[in-house]
């Protein structure tokens, strides 16, 4: 199967285009060592969608129609700000580093609760820590547009983006630097990896 990727954030561009999905797909096919990023991408292996919010996020977990294709959802959120729709779950800004792994099961379990039952095989829930600015401060660094990403400018966040996608350095980076991010491209590669025929039919019918 595929995998569907949902993210938490607005976009100015389709998603083909969204920086933090360009990354993790450049992290992705480095981890699966694809040598062609682009045809990695262009295979359709990871797609995804851009939710702007939270909240709308939770809604399309129980949209009966994002379920109807063969396919893996994986749902990416920033730990910051989602107390505000999760009740149950604390803010993170009052859990200590310490305490972080049960936060995040706690946070996950609720999550969970937006999708039904018969889906929950095929989701999977990401949280990055603090928020996708943190990532931007880690492959951002000397890069002139990070003072306007960091004030959650969409276009100059996907600038710094599509740059860091197409550095190996600034993947490996990433993902040594920002456990959460690291965990997120674990898992979609996890995903694809258990359906890899699929892979290489997808990206050499895109050569």
């Amino acid at each position: 199967m595929t995998v569907f990727v949902l993210w938490e954030d607005k976009a100015k561009s389709p998603i083909a285009r969204f920086g933090p999905h360009v990354f993790l797909v450049a992290c992705v096919a480095s981890r699966l060592g694809t040598p062609d990023r682009h045809k990695f991408m262009r295979s359709k292996v990871i797609r995804g969608k851009t939710c702007a919010c939270n909240g709308n996020l939770l809604r399309e977990l129980a949209n009966e129609p994002l379920w109807d294709s063969p396919m893996y959802v994986v749902a990416v959120l920033d730990t910051d700000e989602i107390h505000d729709r999760l009740p149950r779950v604390l803010s993170r800004r009052t859990v200590a580093d310490a305490g972080y792994s049960s936060w995040l099961d706690s946070a996950i379990n609720e999550v969970r609760k937006h999708a039904a039952q018969a889906q929950q095989a095929r989701l999977e829930i990401c949280f990055l820590d603090r928020n996708m600015e943190t990532l931007l401060s880690v492959v951002g660094q000397g890069m002139p547009q990070l003072s306007q990403a960091l004030r959650k400018d969409p276009l100059e966040r996907d600038k710094i983006l599509h740059k860091a996608a197409a550095d190996e350095a600034l993947i490996r980076r990433a993902c040594s630097e920002m456990p959460s991010w690291n965990a997120l491209v674990t898992t979609v590669t996890r995903l694809l990896e258990s359906n890899m025929e699929l892979i290489a039919d997808n990206f050499f019918r895109n050569r």
